[in-house]
């Protein structure tokens, strides 16, 4: 569900009450021409109510709230006091971000009459805002109390009860909407989502392309209609169903971000690129885009671009260890092994830990252990991070090899003795990978050369260690 914030509503429903009380006066049928001259300034008219009020509403969907809020200054004294004029700035306040005004307006309103419906409306956004959605089921509860059929009310209560994921709640109220307006799209679309919810995907897609087809300007039906697409395998439809969405609202980031997944799932991905940088150009704060852009860039040869993906994608998110794996596996490719080393020692830091260590803690281990002694490294302190990790692994095991096997500097007959004996291919790729590494450190580069090749064989791309393979084959040419 998409909610929007009350501001231009509210203003709307200003502007409706003051025409309907004539307090906006009427324009002139007949318009006299301009003069030649314009009037001295202390002659010119005062801009009406009805102007202001438009230009309030420009300004906010302009996002430049200051001279909206400036506007109020210049309102009649007796209009400005009144509880829509109060509202309507509180909305303002609130899509301006700062609620704390925003409350205390509206609680002024609401001394006076406790209530009133479009002061509970507008506080019911607020607590949305603030994130209490338990204090927004209770304004709203109120609101009911007061206007049982207030259909914003109604649907706020059903997309709160669909953020906390409680889909019997969040379709009740969604179809107390339906029922006194079996159009109204808002509705239409949250019953839609607790359908996906609960994986009744076939409902959910005829409610959308009901929405469509009410609604053929409104992007969101049409994003959603993609995603149930997208699960169904049909992916095409999905695509043109996210470019006309785009070409709706070509500002929406999960629009670009959902385009270029659709994108690279056809393996379009110098477009899939394109979507995913246009979604980063949206939201540079958003993570979600650098993973797939980086990925690409990598896939596509573009390791610099790759690389500055990932440094930001570093940035955003410092748990999102797989960042730092991939920077370290550019840097590989450059040569750059104190760097590299850098960067799998952030991921091994990262890394979940437990008791004993994983296979992926004890990866990042060898990969640090093996940039570290590249780059010529002090080998006692290199001992001393590989003891840190031998401790927590099972005497004898493959891991327990593999480490000793960097950490002396030696033991690589009892690695190459595991080889034929390992029925997991997985397995059998990382100990021909890192006896590979350890020839190359040694010197031995056509043994290593041997071992690549014998990896290569295996086929195991989801293998941190397969795009260093893949770099090294490409750069002997093997």
């Amino acid at each position: 569900m998409r909610m929007k914030l009350p501001a231009l509503l509210l203003l709307f429903l200003v502007l409706a009450g003051l025409s309907a009380c004539g307090t906006v006066p009427e324009p002139a049928e007949n318009i006299p021409e301009a003069p030649s001259e314009a009037p001295p300034e202390a002659a010119r008219e005062a801009p009406s109510t009805a102007s202001i009020l438009e230009m309030i509403a420009e300004l906010v969907r302009e996002h430049r709230y200051d001279e909206a809020l400036a506007l109020f200054d210049t309102l009649a004294s007796g209009l400005a006091e009144t509880p829509g004029i109060h509202l309507l700035k509180a909305s303002v306040l609130l899509s301006a971000g700062r609620p704390d005004e925003s409350r205390s307006v509206v609680e002024t309103v609401l001394a006076e009459d406790p209530d009133q419906v479009d002061a509970l409306y507008v506080l019911a956004f607020l607590e949305a805002v603030m994130g209490r959605d338990q204090e927004q089921r209770q304004v709203l509860e109120r609101l009911l109390e007061a206007d049982p059929d207030h259909r914003g009310g109604l649907l706020a209560l059903g997309n709160n009860y669909l953020r906390n994921q409680s889909l019997t709640e969040a379709a009740r109220y969604f179809d107390q909407v339906l029922a006194l307006e079996p159009g109204n799209g808002d509705a239409l679309l949250g019953r839609a989502t607790v359908y996906w919810y609960e994986d009744k995907f076939p409902e959910a897609e005829a409610l959308l392309d009901q929405t469509v087809a009410l609604y053929p300007q409104w992007a969101a039906p049409l994003q959603d209609r993609a995603r149930i697409y997208r699960v169904s395998g049909r992916v095409p439809l999905a695509l043109a169903d996210l470019d006309a969405a785009a070409a709706l609202a070509p500002g929406d980031y999960w629009i670009a971000y959902d385009r270029g997944q659709v994108l690279l799932s056809l393996d379009r991905k110098a477009e899939a690129l394109g979507e995913f940088k246009r979604a980063i150009s949206l939201r540079p704060g958003e993570y979600l885009p650098y993973v797939y852009a980086g990925g690409i860039e990598e896939e596509l040869g573009d390791y610099e671009g790759a690389e500055a993906d990932y440094t930001v994608l570093a940035r955003l998110n410092p748990g999102y260890y797989y960042a730092f794996e991939r920077m370290g596996v550019l840097r590989m490719r450059k040569g750059l092994y104190a760097e590299a080393r850098n960067a799998f020692a952030e991921a091994y830091n990262r890394t979940p830990k437990g008791r004993t260590a994983g296979t992926e803690e004890v990866t990042y281990a060898l990969l640090v252990a093996v940039n570290w002694i590249r780059a010529s490294g002090s080998q006692a302190e290199i001992r001393s991070f590989l003891d840190s990790v031998i401790r927590r692994v099972e005497s004898q095991s493959t891991d327990w090899f593999l480490l000793r096997l960097f950490r002396d500097l030696a033991g690589d007959n009892d690695v190459a003795l595991l080889i034929p004996r390992e029925p997991r291919p997985q397995i059998k790729a990382r100990l021909l990978f890192y006896l590979a590494q350890y020839y190359d450190i040694r010197g031995n580069t056509s043994l290593a050369n041997r071992y690549y090749v014998n990896m290569y064989e295996f086929d195991q791309p989801s293998l941190s260690e397969w795009r260093i393979l893949l770099s090294i084959l490409e750069e002997r040419k093997l």
